[in-house]
This record gives structure tokens, sequence and C-alpha cells, in this order.
């Protein structure tokens, strides 16, 4: 393969500890109101899973919940608020909760040292994420790491699109941009336009099956740090 000149990363579970704490967060929030955590728990809520088309974000988890808690006569907000009303105000007690909480999260190990090596050689970095772009640039630079990265790009745009943005933002090929994530999501990103993938074991370390090639898994960002150096010929940390 030519030799990879750009990164792209997934964010949740790839460089920081998060997905368990949104899990939890979602059913702090759901459970609030009765049969809500009944609802969240048939709400298709990951990312990395959804089927293909289906798009899975903060909002239409919480639009879903707020849906089924009307339609069971729950109502717990102002006179005449909707169901998306209700979702939006739900969503935006969850982002809220949720962004305070990450900033103290545990990175995946190696995360800050990867990026801070790969960034000395001048190998550009972006964060590529289902989350919504604005909080999750927010917490980027919460953490200090915005200096790491070239962009941050989340949703409203799919993954595939963001590594389209980022090819043609760096005037790369295909071949030459490697996507690193834990998701099915991003293999299926990966495949859909063109570029090489590197799988992220399960935070237990557990091999995730992934349906599209997979160019090399790796246990963690020490892991990660010294295959992308092969693949980018630069000299390990």
């Amino acid at each position: 393969m030519a030799r990879i000149r750009c990164i792209s990363f997934d964010f949740d579970d790839t460089l920081l500890r998060s997905e368990l704490c949104k899990a939890e967060t979602l059913k702090e929030v759901a459970s609030a109101y009765e049969g809500g955590l009944e609802i969240l728990e048939a709400t298709p809520r990951d990312s990395r899973t959804a089927p293909p088309g289906q798009v899975v974000t903060r909002d239409t988890i919480f639009r879903a919940v707020a849906e089924g808690l009307h339609a069971r006569g729950v109502k717990p907000g102002p006179a005449g608020e909707t169901p998306e009303q209700f979702g939006v105000r739900m969503c935006s007690q969850f982002s809220e909760l949720v962004q305070v909480r990450l900033t103290q999260a545990a990175e995946v190990r190696g995360a800050a040292a990867m990026l801070a090596h790969l960034t000395a050689c001048g190998l550009p970095c972006y964060v590529n994420s289902a989350t919504p772009k604005v909080p999750l640039e927010q917490l980027v630079n919460a953490r200090g790491w915005g200096r790491f990265f070239v962009a941050v790009h989340g949703a409203p745009a799919t993954k595939a699109q963001n590594l389209a943005a980022i090819m043609a933002q760096q005037q790369l090929g295909p071949g030459e941009i490697l996507h690193v994530g834990d998701g099915e999501n991003d293999c299926s990103a990966a495949s859909e336009v063109g570029c090489a993938f590197m799988g992220v074991s399960s935070p237990d370390g557990v091999a995730r099956a992934f349906k599209a090639p997979v160019h090399v898994l790796v246990q963690d960002m020490h892991h990660a740090c010294l295959e992308i150096c092969k693949l980018a010929d630069l000299p390990p940390p």
C-alpha cells in the first residue's frame, strides 16, 4: 500500500474511554420519567452498530424517548410542549452532564502520547466521529488536545462524508489516508471511500469482528502509534 500521509481518528473508545459514561448518562436522564428507561432500552442508541443508512445520535435517541413518553401520556414539561421540544430538553440535559464527566474520563492507553508524537512528526491528524461537531470540539479543547488536530469532524455529516472532506482538504487519494476506529460504522466508512482501516479492540481487550477488510487490529493507542509509524514511514516514539 502507499505511504500513509494523514490519519482520521474516531473518538469514543478509540481515543477516550467514553462509551460507558455516555450509556450511563443516557439511562440517568431517561430514568427520571416513568417508563423512560424501558423506552430507551428499545431505542437504537449505538451508532457503531446501527444498520447502514440509520442515523443514531443523541438527538435521535431523545426524540424517540420523548415520543414514546408522550404516547404513554407522560408529559412533564410546560403546557403545549411538543415531543420534539421535550426531546431537545432531555438532549440538552444529557449534553451538559456528559460534557463535564468526559473531561475527566480516562484516555485509551497511549492516546495523548501518540497524538503528540504524530504531530511532532508532521503527520496531519483529524477527529472523525458520530458525536455532534460542536460539543465534540469543546471536549477536545477542554482536554487540551486541540493542538493535535487539523480539524474536528462530527455529526451531522457521516464518517464517510468526513473522510471525503479530509481527503479533499489534504489533496490525497484514498490509499494515502488511514481511518482508526472501534466501530462497524468506522470500518464501513473506510470501505465506502476506499481507504485503509485500523480496528481497535474493545476495552476488555477482545478483538472485534468487522465485516469489511481491516488492515490491522490494535489493542490500544500505544500499539496504534507503532503501526501508524510503520505505515507512514515515521520513526517510532
